[in-house]
């Protein structure tokens, strides 16, 4: 008892068992390697880049074009509210040219965006979670077949497969549909495989025997007990997924001619230079109210996605 007392406190003691000498280590003692120190010293140097990074997009986006010619890196000398400008011109339609002229309007690319990226990562992230379930909770040889071709196509580039791709999907009538989208990304390649086989791996058997004995079937086994084990790196990988989508300019482009994102339609009026909107605090500006969903995902969930995940073990 003292020493479970002792790694409990975290007192540095020596107690003798049978014997033995054991000593309980405190925190303080934990000795700090080179490597650590370089390693604290690069992240830091790498965050701190990106928080200036994005506090100066911020504070760009508050100053006029004039302002911004003679103070490039300083605070505003005076606050503009370009938002209200920005935002003005929502109300505007946007011309694309594909299958003719059309006219879109930014209220529905933010719908479409919210539908492409939102529907594409809770689709990629639970068939990537319910094929990493199956191939590591079950001993069947196609499993491992499975976790090689996705690490084979993790190393291997593909390299112009892009004309087939998108011949494929106009012929199967996945083109310029969200659904197709959806459809095309129902697959389980890519990182977050891994993660959730490694995560399914770390369960153990032991839940899957005791709700056997009760009578749960494999379904059940799944939903109910392996499942909520993992719903904080299910969250976080969704997230994450869904940032990846949200910020995706290239398959919009080319896949949804008829249904343009947020980003495509600023990017179509800052290249058209819709009303004085090419200058860098209106393309600040629009960048900043494109993060503003992701900002309010990430504090509504925070607590979720920084929670840890404890699994225990199975008293006999």
């Amino acid at each position: 008892m003292k020493i479970l007392d002792a790694i409990k406190n975290r007192t540095p003691k020596k107690y003798n068992l049978n014997g033995k000498i054991i000593k309980v280590k405190s925190e303080q003692e934990t000795k700090t390697t080179a490597s650590s120190v370089i390693t604290f010293i690069f992240l830091t140097i790498y965050a701190l880049s990106l928080v200036l990074l994005l506090f100066w997009a911020l504070m760009t986006s508050f100053k006029s074009q004039g302002d911004f010619r003679v103070n490039i890196v300083g605070l505003p000398q005076q606050f503009e509210w370009n938002y209200g400008f920005v935002f003005d011109q929502f109300k505007y339609e946007v011309f694309f040219e594909g299958y003719g002229k059309v006219g879109i309007s930014v209220g529905y690319m933010f719908l479409y965006s919210v539908l492409y990226a939102g529907g594409c990562a809770i689709v990629k992230a639970m068939t990537t979670c319910l094929t990493a379930y199956c191939c590591a909770r079950y001993r069947y040889k196609f499993g491992r077949v499975v976790t090689f071709l996705v690490i084979l196509a993790m190393t291997m580039p593909i390299v112009g497969a892009l004309p087939a791709e998108i011949h494929l999907a106009k012929s199967l009538g996945l083109y310029d549909s969200i659904i197709g989208q959806y459809v095309m990304k129902m697959n389980f390649l890519g990182m977050y495989y891994l993660v959730f086989f490694a995560m399914f791996k770390s369960v153990p058997k032991e839940f899957d025997e005791a709700a056997k004995i009760d009578g749960a079937g494999d379904f059940t086994i799944m939903v109910k007990v392996v499942l909520p084990t993992i719903v904080p790196t299910l969250l976080t990988v969704t997230l994450l997924t869904f940032i990846g989508f949200w910020n995706d300019y290239q398959v919009p482009l080319i896949y949804l001619p008829h249904y343009p994102t947020i980003s495509q339609g600023l990017q179509r009026m800052i290249n058209t230079n819709l009303n004085g909107l090419s200058t860098v605090p209106m393309r600040m500006t629009a960048s900043m109210i494109v993060l503003i969903p992701i900002l309010t995902i990430f504090i509504i969930f925070q607590k979720s996605l920084m929670g840890n995940v404890t699994i225990g073990g199975v008293k006999g």
